[in-house]
């Protein structure tokens, strides 16, 4: 599989104490909701196909 930015955003949200995850958290980005976001945008396009 390749690795594609979703990867890294989710890469940056499982450090705690890394600024990447700070940052994001301010904004109400957490690794659930990363997830969930990246899951719903996949589903929206398999169904295109």
């Amino acid at each position: 599989y390749p690795i594609g930015t979703e990867h890294i955003l989710l890469g940056l949200l499982r450090v705690p104490a890394g600024a990447g995850c700070r940052v994001l958290g301010f904004f109400g980005i957490d690794e659930a909701r990363a997830r969930s976001t990246r899951d719903e945008f996949w589903q929206v396009l398999r169904l295109e196909e």
